[in-house]
């Protein structure tokens, strides 16, 4: 993934593209995906049940618009919907150990982002430039048992600035966040989204795009 792929979003001749449970693979069937387009749309306008999304290349070879694009096997980027389904079976499953709950909790909502290292810079520098797509507002999915083929969650602002909130939820759904890329480590992560942070604090200070309530 690189600037000029999000960069060609622009030039998409339609805003949205619900692409919801077209594909029978597991991991896809708890999200509810929207194709999103318009860069210059506003964060606060996307509902619980809308996602910016990178597809993966099975995806994209299901809808029309986004067969004309590359897509990256190296990372997938979206929005998790509200009260997404809990799987027990399926590439993606979630172990009642793990996870008691048979719907993720609220807080759970947010971006999410599957990358390995050859790509987090490029994530980063796009972040720091379009606004919906910020790092402190993605989940960043993990190695679980096995690489790539089981993850776990973890929305950063969430564990940085509302630990209690994820406490809460440890305790009543027994549920474990598991805070690594796939092969990064936690204080690159934390470097980036502290850099990003900072870059959000002075374009507030100076007026620039970023400065709004969303």
């Amino acid at each position: 993934m690189v600037k000029e792929d999000f960069w060609d979003f622009k030039n998409m001749t339609k805003d949205f593209i619900n692409i919801n449970k077209t594909t029978g693979r597991e991991n896809a069937k708890f999200l509810q995906i929207r194709m999103y387009f318009g860069p210059q749309r506003p964060l606060k306008r996307l509902a619980t049940s809308t996602l910016p999304v990178r597809a993966s290349p099975g995806w994209a070879g299901r809808t029309p618009a986004v067969r004309r694009r590359n897509t990256s096997p190296s990372v997938i980027y979206g929005y998790l919907s509200n009260k997404a389904k809990v799987h027990r079976k399926g590439k993606y499953w979630i172990g009642e150990d793990e996870f008691s709950g048979k719907t993720f909790p609220q807080f759970c909502n947010g971006y999410f982002v599957v990358a390995t290292r050859d790509v987090i810079d490029d994530i980063y520098e796009v972040s720091k430039t379009i606004r919906f797509f910020r790092l402190e507002d993605v989940f960043i999915y993990g190695t679980g048992r096995q690489v790539m083929l089981d993850v776990q969650l973890i929305h950063l602002d969430v564990v940085t600035h509302f630990v209690l909130k994820y406490q809460d939820c440890v305790k009543d759904h027994k549920y474990r966040c598991k805070y690594i890329a796939v092969h990064m480590p936690p204080d690159m992560i934390m470097k980036y989204y502290n850099l990003t942070m900072e870059q959000r604090r002075m374009l507030a200070h100076t007026g620039g795009p970023h400065n709004s309530s969303d």
